[in-house]
């Protein structure tokens, strides 16, 4: 939880994904859903490269705008232990 919108209000953001064996080692349609503490509405952010191993969720401040940005990582299926990141500003709610 964080308030990544910049409306003073705690959002939840969450990572789904569909697990073929034991949670949390792999999984593909990685998802990310951003729930809008303030209205409740909820924004589902498709993940172009969305299929990997042990997914993770991260809110940190990357920049100067107060506003929390939102980090994607998981291991890359079959690339030699690369890893995918997404960074993911949802300012203003766009």
């Amino acid at each position: 939880m964080g308030d990544v919108n910049g409306d003073g209000m705690l959002d939840t953001v969450y990572l789904y994904g569909q697990f073929d064996g034991p949670p949390g080692i792999y999984a593909e349609n990685i998802t990310l859903v951003i729930h809008d503490g303030r209205s409740t509405k909820s924004t589902t952010v498709h993940l172009k490269n969305n299929a990997g191993y042990k997914a993770r969720l991260f809110l940190a401040y990357f920049n100067k705008d107060g506003v929390l940005a939102i980090l994607v990582s998981c291991d890359a299926v079959g690339r030699g232990g690369s890893r995918i990141f997404y960074t993911v500003s949802f300012g203003n709610n766009r």
